[in-house]
Parts: C-alpha cells; structure tokens; sequence
C-alpha cells in the first residue's frame, strides 16, 4: 500500500512537472540542456527514489575542454571522434569539443593563451615553440611516427632521399627535416620549391616531387590516374611524433583532466581500430567533402604501417613516448641551429599519463 501512494505521489509530480515544462518551453522555444535536466527529474521522479551514489556521479557537471586538430576532420584523427561519438569522453567526465583547424591559425599560440586545452601537433614543434618561449609541453603521442614523406612519379629515378640531389622539391617553407636531409645526404644542388596545396603541379610534370602525407595524397594522385612512389621522412632518421599538447598552466591546475583525456583516447583509438564505421559517418557529417574511399584508403595506411600504435617489439604503443627517442631528435634540432644548445628539451614532455599496458593496439 504504501509503495502504490509513493507511486502515484511520484506520478503527480511528474505530471506537474510535464505541465511546467510545457509552459517553459512555449516560453523559451525548447532548449536541449533544459530537456536534459528535466528527462533527469522525470527519472528520478518515477523511480520513487534517492538517486544511487553511481546515478549521482553520471549527473556530475562535465569539465568542458577543447581539442583542436592539425586539418580539417579526417581519419587520421579517427580516434579522438570514436571517443566523443562512443560517449568514452563523457564516461570520463569530459565534454570535448573537438575543432577543426583554419590555414591562417597559429596551434600553439591558441594553446599557450588558453583558447584551446589540447592541440595536434609534432614533437619537433612542440619542442621548438617551446625554446621560443610559448609554454607547451607535449602529454601523449598522437601517432608514433609522422606519416611525412615525398611523393614521386612511378617513373621517376628518384628512389632514395640521396637521389633528390640535382632535383627540385616544394616543401612547406622553414621545414627543419629538409634541412636535416640536405644535411645528411650532402644535397648541394638540390632545388627548394614552396609547396602549395594544389596537386595540380606534380601531375602536369613528370619531373615534380613534393612533400607530402602518405595517409592522403597518393590517394588522390592516384585517383587521377597517376602512379607514384613514396618515401617516408622517419625512415632518414628525422622521426617525429605527432603528438597531444597542452599548456603548462593547465597541465599544471588540471592532472586529473589530461589523465581522463589522454586514457579516453588511447580506448578511443583501440575502438576505431575495431569499428570505425560510426566514427567515420561522424567524420563525414563533420566534413562533407570528405568521402568513405579517401577514409578507406587512410585507415589501412595507419593500420599496415601502424603509424598510431607504432612497433611493439620495440616497446611502441597507442600514446607512447620515448625520452631516449625524443633526445635523439633534440639533438638533430639542435645540430641544425633550431634549438639552443642550452635548451632544456625534457620539460616539452610528460610521459606520466600512458599506462603501457593501456597502450596496445586490440
């Protein structure tokens, strides 16, 4: 008996909640949060009871954070949309807003003033932005190895970073690996061209080469008809990572949120490993432009080259980074007059947030 009057007292409630609300909502034409809030009430209401310890918890307000990306949405950034559309960063206490890139922003210094929390960038960026005097320091890797490379024709006699000698390149202008390999490979006569976003270049002369990316361009060339070869940067021994920054201030007042992010995305990367499928119609919702066949061609690149997850017997995982491998490039950096050589490259980095065992690849 007193359970059916706890019942119906509930039932009362609700009803003139759903009558308030209807009055609300002629009002303030509908809001999604307030609809939220009230489908909250309604089950609470209806249970007859004090929420759990655990219902609490899910009603807890989320940390609201930014992330934003180094292009426009694709799937080389698959991971990070498989863990907001599989809720894993709402899971964590976080709502993550994930922003696409505009040309004319600079990353680091949206970081370093606090308008983003996280951004996509390198490890060599990070490292130099850092001796520039931008606070970042970089909590996670992105990718293990930079999918950086040159595309040539098929026919072309180029077949070693050696080769380029005598040839002309475009490259983004001030690219520290261009330097590295001018360096390393003895490239007197090599001809610098500026690189535009345009493949139109490299398909009317046969004797083009360009930087590129070998998740995205061979893809499109390709599709045009024309066959190429690749040659991967990393393999010169200028190996960057992608990696996750953030600022020192906020890394500093917020360990737990870097913590929550940095384990969402690794999950996050191990669930589009798995299904990208619901991912990739959120990536192209995002970017309408982009098509399942590019996405297609991206997420075996990543997979076969393991790019994301790196070389496991070489202790390589989702999110690692090694300090041994980073002193290496700092190094390089600094014999190519980027960095000082009073720099102190350590405080780019916190390796604190991967777990190894958190870290494979499913």
């Amino acid at each position: 008996m007193k359970i059916s009057l706890g019942i119906r007292a509930a039932k009362i409630q609700v009803m003139s909640l759903m009558i308030a609300w209807d009055r609300f909502k002629r009002r303030r034409g509908g809001q999604r949060n307030g609809l939220t809030a009230f489908a909250a009430c309604l089950l609470v209401l209806a249970a007859g009871s004090t929420p759990l310890p655990a219902q609490q918890a899910t009603d807890a307000p989320l940390k609201k954070v930014s992330l934003l990306l180094d292009w426009y949405p694709q799937a080389e950034q698959g991971g990070y949309y498989y863990a907001l559309v599989n809720g894993l960063y709402k899971k964590a206490g976080l709502d993550v807003d994930i922003i696409p890139i505009s040309p004319n922003v600079v990353g680091s210094a949206q970081l370093a003033v606090g308008r983003v929390q996280f951004g996509l960038s390198t490890s060599g960026d990070v490292l130099t932005a850092r001796a520039r005097g931008l606070p970042l320091v970089a909590v996670m890797a992105a990718m293990q190895h930079d999918p950086k490379g040159v595309i040539v024709h098929d026919e072309s006699s180029i077949h070693s970073f050696a080769d380029l000698d005598g040839h002309a390149l475009a490259v983004a202008p001030g690219s520290a690996w261009f330097k590295y390999i001018v360096q390393k490979y003895h490239l007197s006569h090599i001809q610098e061209n500026r690189l535009t976003l345009n493949n139109a270049y490299f398909l009317h002369d046969p004797n083009y080469s360009q930087e590129c990316y070998v998740t995205a361009e061979p893809y499109f060339i390709e599709k045009s008809g024309e066959k190429v070869r690749t040659l991967l940067v990393k393999d010169t021994g200028f190996d960057d990572y992608r990696v996750v920054a953030t600022s020192d201030s906020f890394l500093a007042n917020n360990k737990d949120v870097v913590k929550a992010f940095v384990t969402a995305t690794i999950a996050g990367w191990q669930g589009y490993f798995k299904d990208p499928a619901a991912t990739d119609a959120e990536i192209k919702k995002r970017n309408p432009e982009m098509t399942q066949g590019q996405m297609d061609y991206t997420f075996k690149v990543l997979m076969d080259d393991h790019f994301i997850d790196g070389d496991a017997s070489r202790g390589e995982a989702i999110g690692q980074i090694n300090m041994a491998r980073v002193k290496d490039q700092y190094q390089i950096l600094r014999s190519l007059n980027v960095l000082p050589d009073d720099f102190d490259y350590t405080k780019a980095f916190d390796t604190d947030f991967c777990a190894p065992e958190t870290a494979t690849r499913p």
